[in-house]
């Protein structure tokens, strides 16, 4: 064991130490000018998050969406409830409903759990049921080919499903057996569906085999009407109207109306300017680019009682941004 410098008087530990500083000074400086760098880039994203906001509540103020925004109320949210675009008229009204938009459902009668009904083919058609007579609609026909001895109810109901022929199909199971149930994927009289069935062995229309999914307006056949198709009823100050849908998006200029109930009494609907909204808009401009002028004016300025200077103190970049920024202003 030994030690540089013993027995010869001579510090040699501090001259090693001393050259090792040396030779690290340059390294040091460049540490230092690499620490300066980032936190100028950490203060550039800074100011670029600010200006993105800037921009962003500027956008809204120079658009008419910025200062016609409107709220609506209903006195009933429950049963009416109505959202307002801007630039919806400012207006009142009185609505009442009476009958909701409801989905054809029918039901197969029940069958062993996991039996095959029988091979043949469905035909789903979509259209309108008035007093037990359907007239088709615009939407073409879709067939579904159901192999014997293999497809099971839950089988058939995937391939409806997989088929988009406008209705939903599930499977219900219960102590008697399993039930096709099917259901209009959307609400309104001109929304029903046609089952017709073309039996592998020929016997179409009776309640054995295929037939027994097959639904032609009668029960006969072992499928069951669970839910008529139909339209939506109300009144707007006491003008009747009828819509397919629950929802009315297009029955007043910027209104959305959902219907969720049968009203009892007249549910009265205000549209109001909302003067919150545009307030807030005009707060979210002047708190943003009074964030970014704090911002540019404390990195650009040299402070005499610190000594110190500001992160982009002298940067050309930040303080043509700062004179930019007040001309615009």
């Amino acid at each position: 064991i030994s030690s540089p410098g013993i027995g010869s008087g001579i510090d040699v530990q501090s001259i090693v130490s001393q050259l090792v500083a040396l030779e690290k000074a340059p390294l040091t400086k460049l540490e230092t000018q690499a620490n300066s760098i980032k936190t100028k880039i950490s203060t550039y994203g800074t100011i670029s998050s600010q200006v993105s906001a800037l921009g962003d509540a500027a956008f809204k103020l120079g658009n008419a969406s910025g200062w016609n925004s409107v709220t609506a109320t209903s006195s009933n949210a429950s049963a009416i409830s109505v959202k307002a675009a801007a630039g919806a008229p400012v207006t009142s009204l009185t609505m009442e409903v009476s009958q909701l938009a409801k989905a054809q459902s029918t039901a197969s009668s029940a069958l062993a759990s996991g039996a095959s009904v029988g091979a043949g083919t469905l035909t789903i058609e979509l259209g309108r049921w008035n007093a037990g007579s359907f007239t088709a609609g615009s939407e073409t026909p879709v067939s579904v080919t159901i192999n014997a001895g293999e497809d099971s109810l839950s089988e058939i109901a995937a391939k409806i499903n997989d088929a988009d022929a406008g209705v939903s199909a599930t499977v219900l199971k219960d102590a008697s057996g399993e039930r096709l149930l099917l259901r209009s994927k959307e609400t309104g009289a001109e929304n029903g569906f046609r089952i017709t069935a073309s039996d592998a062995d020929g016997n179409n229309g009776d309640a054995s085999g295929l037939s027994r999914l097959a639904y032609n307006g009668t029960a006969g056949t072992g499928t069951t009407l669970s839910q008529a198709g139909r339209n939506a009823m109300a009144t707007i100050n006491g003008v009747a109207i009828e819509t397919a849908s629950n929802t009315l998006s297009d029955t007043l200029p910027g209104l959305t109306i959902q219907l969720s109930q049968v009203t009892t009494a007249p549910v009265e609907i205000d549209v109001s300017t909302d003067q919150d909204a545009i307030r807030a808009n005009v707060q979210a401009f002047v708190d943003a680019y009074n964030s970014l002028n704090n911002t540019l004016a404390t990195t650009t300025k040299y402070d005499e009682a610190t000594k110190t200077a500001g992160t982009l103190q002298g940067d050309a970049t930040a303080v043509g941004l700062q004179n930019a920024l007040r001309g615009m202003m």
